[in-house]
């Protein structure tokens, strides 16, 4: 779990998420959730290479994606004069060989959802059927609801790719934080604005909707509190007004609002940009109150995840 005493690591999350509810608007709220799991089973790699062939494609909810495949769930989609809103599509599971592994087979999936359509269904009875299934990787949701200032906030992890997507307002909507192929690629995006390209209801009183996906690896679950906790530790944005050297105050800003800036200095005048940006005050109420959330929740997470590993009859 995670202490109430100040990190005495690089961390910044100092403050108790209950101090700070007092902050927050009435219909403010986080909610932590686990969004996807992956599990890698023996599988001989020639056979399946034949059962993708053969089998796989034959099937109305599986479609070829990057290297491996994608099972969605079609059941919301209406065809009309051969035109398909793919926005409708869930997807249920990606399943690959994993890279340099011969002779394994890896499952992304959620296992709360999509489980009863006919791609779930499928879905599970193709998981059932493999052998030794152990878990790698579990994939952590936030929800936060009407809590304004999050669309500012950014993961700060120089060295680390950062890939914003902007709409047509030039607001954020989707950033990524980190290569794909990283151990640990954090993901933020405006939730309300996906739900309402899916045509999904959102409830009345959710005025603004933004979603936080961490990826945590490793089997010990006792960790994912700390690790939590320090992918969070660089989740805020600066408080550039508060810089009372005008040149640095300009830096601050300009590192936050266009990133392309300082990748085209020298690197030494990064390196000293990035002095001054860590030297500026944070802003990561946020952060705190998603860290502390997540270490109220952790009993259940660790409960939610046996039930899984049970139930489909995964090692740990």
């Amino acid at each position: 779990m995670l202490d109430k005493k100040p990190a005495k690591s690089n961390s910044r999350l100092k403050y108790s998420y209950l101090n700070l509810k007092d902050n927050f608007s009435p219909t403010t709220e986080f909610k932590v959730s686990i969004d996807r799991i992956t599990i890698v089973a023996d599988f001989l790699t020639k056979k399946f290479d034949r059962i993708a062939r053969d089998e796989f494609l034959s099937l109305p909810f599986v479609e070829v994606s990057g290297d491996g495949f994608k099972i969605v769930d079609n059941s919301a989609i209406n065809v009309s004069n051969g035109d398909v809103n793919n926005d409708l599509k869930e997807q249920v599971a990606y399943i690959n060989v994993p890279r340099f592994q011969e002779n394994k087979i890896r499952i992304d999936f959620n296992p709360n959802h999509s489980m009863e359509t006919d791609a779930g269904e499928w879905l599970l009875s193709f998981i059932a059927k493999l052998e030794a299934k152990h878990f790698t990787r579990c994939d952590i949701a936030f929800d936060i609801f009407n809590y304004f200032d999050a669309i500012n906030y950014r993961v700060w992890n120089f060295g680390q790719s950062q890939n914003l997507y902007l709409n047509r307002n030039l607001k954020l909507e989707t950033a990524y934080f980190g290569a794909p192929s990283s151990s640990k690629q954090i993901r933020f995006y405006n939730k309300l604005v996906e739900q309402k390209k899916r045509h999904k209801s959102v409830p009345i009183n959710i005025e603004d909707w933004w979603r936080l996906e961490l990826q945590l690896r490793g089997k010990n679950i006792n960790d994912y509190p700390s690790e939590v906790k320090n992918m969070l530790a660089n989740f805020y944005y600066p408080e550039w007004q508060s810089v009372k050297v005008p040149s640095q105050k300009a830096i601050v800003y300009s590192m936050y609002r266009e990133p392309s800036i300082y990748a085209s200095v020298p690197k030494a005048t990064q390196q000293r940009w990035r002095r001054i940006f860590k030297s500026s005050s944070r802003h990561n109420e946020l952060a705190i109150a998603l860290a502390q959330v997540f270490a109220e929740n952790i009993s259940v997470i660790d409960y939610q995840l046996h039930d899984i590993f049970n139930r489909f009859d995964v090692d740990l």
